[in-house]
């Protein structure tokens, strides 16, 4: 009679190395995830698992739970804004890198065993950025948090755009 669990107690004595190699990639992969370092996640509403949007940095933070928080005038209306983005975050979305820098006050913190690889732009830097959108209920404003790709693109220039859009504002 072959029971599961006979099965499985086979394959530990059998095989422990691979049990211990499945048992350390299920560790790892929990501990690239930003989403499992969020702090206080539930108040966070989410809009979209994963969005894309271009902008110019215009602001970047070192919160002291672990964090950055950064300012991205977007490009264009990829996302509907709150009133608190407007009023408070100077027209821009807030983009949040989890568990970034060492932590000032650890007790806020979830960054045990996780840093963020992605790199913190500097301010005037024209991005492309990935992440999941949220309404931050407690602050009342939209983010993308966590961000889990940002990259530095390079931006056409305005006077470009109209001539290959054949409108070269010489009419």
């Amino acid at each position: 009679m072959n029971q599961p669990s006979y099965s499985i107690t086979m394959l530990c004595i059998k095989r422990p190395l691979l049990i211990i190699a499945l048992l350390l990639s299920v560790v790892v992969k929990a501990q690239e995830d930003p989403n499992d370092h969020i702090y206080e996640p539930e108040r966070l509403v989410t809009q979209k698992d994963t969005m894309t949007v271009t902008g110019t940095i215009v602001f970047v933070l070192n919160e002291i739970d672990g964090d950055y928080h950064i300012r991205l005038r977007m490009d264009s209306n990829y996302v509907k804004l709150s009133k608190k983005n407007y009023t408070r975050q100077d027209s821009c979305i807030v983009l949040e890198l989890v568990c970034a820098h060492q932590a000032i006050f650890p007790i806020s913190c979830k960054c045990q065993g996780y840093t963020n690889k992605v790199a913190i732009p500097e301010i005037g830097t024209h991005m492309q950025v990935t992440g999941r959108l949220v309404y931050d209920r407690r602050h009342k404003w939209t983010e993308l948090h966590p961000v889990y790709k940002m990259d530095e693109t390079k931006q056409i220039p305005t006077e470009l755009v109209r001539v290959r859009n054949g409108t070269s504002g010489t009419h």
